[in-house]
């Protein structure tokens, strides 16, 4: 969060979707209902907050989809961190208790979305998890009042981050810049020439007789603006702009990028931009002079950029295109839960892995730390058999034998009778069960800790 009155994030680390906004606000400690979601000038652009409601501005998130947008006194802009900061806001949480408990209750907000399944290069092959001899002993946490750890917690946090920051600002952010000005120079370049126009994002559909009429249509005149149009929506749907349209910036809940809306009537939407013909006369003297394979070939460098400078996942996510990497002989704490991983949840993971690394290392183990998504791998929901979601494991891959598979599961609190999801209290209490060496391991037989499920573009 930066200081009120700030008119925008660094370059390249704008929150590009609502959906990622509430989860940022959330992670933060704060709440982001009621919420403004609109198209203004009059606001900073993209996520902002107001920490405290008034007298006729009762919304605290903003998310605001118009570019250009201008300072206010009482907003303050969300921004996404860089990778390093990221790793600084663990390692300061892991000197809170206060952190951990803030950000575990944030994870179980409802609207909270994740952020992308990691790719990162593998690593080296440490030994599986075994048992280490009893007399562990358990962390202790920070005394004080509830309400000063979780100042003492947040101002740590900030500290550090605004260090980061600091430090990363003359080396990531002018680096980012540069590219992502050159990008916007293809395009411009590109939609110049182009004989169709992008509208503002939100805007009702195109002015009448300007209308792209066919998916055909559609796709030639976004990929003529430098844009990437895959994967495409294509339906009958009152809910969205009519006919074309086009996100720039998918997320992992809304992938899809050209829109085609067969509906007669349309409605705005902040995250999507008509598509239209020029009229005649704004159309620029050399249009049509790039071949289509040239604008296909443009768009798809494009989005390869920005898919490098994009910002890197916090916490990898287990699935059958990273089971190879992330089980490659090591052990692994998997936290379960059904849909995406929330921002919170991976500050809270974070955390706890930066609290207890030290004691792994002192018995010379590596344990990787990883999500999985049981909506989506339903199989594997079975063979773990958790009493309430989330919920997590320690895995060892290998086991005893070394073909055999096992794990520990944490123990779930109850209350009325009914398991509770985990939290980094239970999540704890697990690490600590296992470096005593009172953990009880269950065997898995190896197909069907590997039943994983087909996933769109093979992840």
């Amino acid at each position: 969060q930066l200081p009120y009155g700030t008119d925008g994030c660094p370059e390249g680390l704008h929150i590009e979707s609502a959906e990622e906004c509430e989860a940022a606000i959330v992670a933060l400690g704060m709440a982001p209902r009621p919420a403004w979601i609109s198209n203004f000038p009059g606001l900073p652009s993209f996520c902002s907050v107001r920490e405290q409601a008034q007298s006729g501005s009762a919304e605290r998130m903003h998310f605001n989809s118009a570019k250009g947008g201008v300072a206010r006194a009482d907003l303050a802009p969300v921004c996404r961190l860089p990778q390093e900061a990221a790793q600084a806001a663990a390692q300061a949480f892991a000197h809170s208790t206060s952190g951990a408990e803030a950000a575990a209750k944030g994870a179980k907000e409802p609207n909270a979305r994740a952020a992308r399944p990691a790719t990162g290069a593998k690593a080296a092959k440490p030994a599986p998890v075994k048992p280490a001899p009893a007399g562990a002993g358990a962390i202790s946490t920070a005394g004080g009042s509830a309400t000063a750890r979780k100042e003492k917690g947040k101002s740590e946090i900030s500290a550090e981050i605004q260090n980061v920051l600091n430090k990363t600002k003359q080396t990531i952010t002018p680096d980012v810049k540069e590219r992502t000005q050159a990008r916007q120079a293809k395009k411009a370049d590109l939609a110049r020439k182009s004989d169709f126009q992008q509208l503002e994002f939100g805007a009702l559909g195109c002015p009448p007789g300007l209308e792209i009429p066919s998916v055909d249509e559609c796709e030639r005149a976004i990929l003529s603006m430098g844009i990437v149009t895959r994967p495409a929506w294509i339906s009958a749907f009152p809910g969205l702009p009519s006919k074309c349209s086009v996100r720039e910036s998918p997320t992992k809940g809304s992938p899809e990028r050209m829109h085609f809306n067969s509906a007669q009537e349309g409605t705005p939407r902040s995250d999507l931009a008509p598509v239209c013909k020029k009229a005649r006369g704004d159309r620029s003297a050399d249009a049509g002079g790039d071949t289509a394979a040239a604008s296909a070939a443009a768009a798809a460098a494009v989005a390869a950029e920005e898919e490098e400078d994009g910002p890197r996942p916090l916490l990898p996510e287990l699935s059958g295109a990273t089971q190879e990497e992330l089980l490659s002989g090591s052990g692994a704490l998997v936290y379960l839960r059904e849909g995406p991983l929330t921002a919170p949840e991976a500050v809270m993971l974070m955390s706890l892995e930066e609290r207890f690394r030290p004691r792994w290392q002192e018995r010379g183990m590596e344990v990787r730390w990883m999500w999985l998504d049981l909506r989506a791998e339903r199989k594997l929901k079975g063979v773990f058999d958790a009493p309430a979601l989330p919920s997590a494991i320690l895995l060892d891959p290998r086991g005893e034998t070394g073909n055999q598979p096992a794990y520990a599961a944490a123990v779930h609190r109850e209350e009325d009778g009914e398991a509770q999801p985990v939290d980094a209290e239970e999540i704890e209490l697990l690490l600590n069960t296992f470096l005593g060496g009172d953990a009880t391991f269950v065997v898995v037989p190896p197909k069907r800790l590997h039943a994983w499920a087909p996933r769109r573009g093979g992840v």
